[in-house]
């Protein structure tokens, strides 16, 4: 009986209680309500992240507005961790792609390569942009020579081979470099893998069923209300409202050189006019908001929301009306000029007055009223096309040309040929 009253035996009795208690509660888990729990479990991800802000509106003296806001749906994406390596993530935005084109969307794409009719890549920015992009790419901010020198093709090979992004073959070139911009700027989120990125702005109601009916093939994919700048008749005040863009690695380094972290690659900031003179006042202030969602991207839970501060209107002193007046009159005045003074020939006549009508065609192409790009678009009327033709046909001519004069003198060759090879030569 002293036995029983000592303290192990005591203290050996609680604790097999315990177990047993423990045993029953883990079999009653497990084994008994296993199944139910498991039915009924959700996966639970945090997720934060940024509200945008509505920007301010632009208005004229009358407060007819000249820029503003309309709401809108884009498709974002955020690094997932069901993708697990290369292949599956090259997979899902290449099927993420496809949804995006077939329904007659538009991918933003935002590294500085494009690739000509001939399947030859080139750059298509500024010197100091392509640098910059050169040192994201390979993760230096000191690069070799060879680094620095490196063309367009060598790196696009760099991105798609297996020190990056390894596409494997089945892609063509088109595709594979609408890949590679969103795995680009994906890879540059990395170490903030709570935020996404746009891959498509202002879809339609096709692409966002598609994404919705197809999210257990498109993890980390969402639909996101967002905000799209609308300019009111832009031909007559895109001069002065300027326009938005999305703001480049130089850019958002130059603010955040001025103390201003505000900003991060996914925005978008004013470019020109009054749009960039007001930027501070016009952007507003970004709201956030803490997430609970599932595997699939679907929202549980908001834990907490700050809403965004919208930004403030700017009212500017033109008179909308008057403007577009203007604007009509002095068009139709200088038609009216460049028709009576306009020269059927080719060269220069020697007159003071009359003008090629080559050179009115370089006006028109070289300020975007005619825009090449349109003409050889799939979209084209036959017309166009039919310009198109005659321009590519006239510039191969040219082109095979110019190899055979490269050994005359400059003063024996006409005014046309001396500007193509000073053209060349600068």
């Amino acid at each position: 009986m002293s036995f029983i009253k000592t303290r192990t035996f005591i203290l050996g009795v609680v604790y097999t209680i315990l177990l047993a208690v423990l045993i029953h509660r883990l079999f009653q888990l497990q084994i008994i309500n296993g199944e139910d729990y498991l039915n009924t479990f959700t996966y639970r991800i945090q997720k934060d992240t940024e509200i945008e802000s509505p920007r301010g509106t632009i208005y004229d003296c009358n407060g007819v507005p000249l820029a503003y806001n309309k709401l809108s749906n884009a498709i974002t994406i955020e690094d997932s961790t069901l993708l697990t390596d290369n292949q599956t993530r090259n997979t899902m935005i290449a099927k993420l792609i496809g949804f995006i084109e077939s329904t007659g969307n538009t991918l933003n794409y935002d590294i500085p390569l494009e690739m000509d009719a001939s399947g030859t890549l080139s750059f298509n920015a500024g010197e100091n942009t392509v640098l910059r992009f050169k040192k994201d790419v390979y993760s230096s901010e000191k690069l070799t020579d060879e680094q620095t020198n490196a063309t367009a093709e060598d790196v696009y090979a760099y991105m798609r081979g297996k020190k990056l992004f390894n596409l494997d073959e089945s892609y063509s070139k088109e595709e594979a470099l609408k890949i590679l911009s969103v795995r680009f700027d994906l890879w540059m989120k990395r170490y903030e893998k709570y935020l996404s990125i746009t891959v498509a702005n202002d879809v339609n109601d096709q692409l966002v069923a598609a994404v919705k009916e197809n999210a257990e093939d498109l993890p980390g994919v969402s639909v996101e209300q967002s905000y799209t700048r609308v300019y009111e008749d832009s031909k007559y005040f895109s001069n002065i409202t300027g326009y938005i863009g999305s703001i480049s690695e130089d850019e958002l380094a130059q603010y955040k050189e001025e103390g201003n972290d505000s900003y991060s690659l996914n925005d978008q900031i004013g470019k020109t006019g009054v749009e960039s003179y007001f930027e501070s006042k016009l952007k507003g202030t970004k709201g956030s908001q803490k997430l609970y969602v599932n595997s699939l991207g679907s929202v549980l839970e908001v834990a907490k929301k700050e809403d965004p501060i919208p930004g403030e209107d700017v009212y500017l002193s033109i008179d909308a009306d008057l403007q577009k007046k203007a604007y009509d009159m002095l068009e139709e005045r200088i038609a009216g000029i460049l028709l009576t003074y306009m020269s059927d020939t080719t060269t220069n006549t020697g007159s003071d007055i009359m003008i090629p009508i080559k050179e009115y065609y370089y006006a028109l192409i070289d300020n975007n009223v005619i825009s090449l790009s349109h003409l050889s678009a799939d979209d084209a009327d036959d017309r166009e096309k039919s310009f198109w033709k005659d321009y590519k046909n006239y510039e191969s001519s040219i082109a095979s040309s110019l190899g055979s004069k490269m050994d005359t003198a400059l003063g024996e060759l006409d005014d046309e040929y001396k500007d193509y090879l000073l053209m060349t030569y600068s």
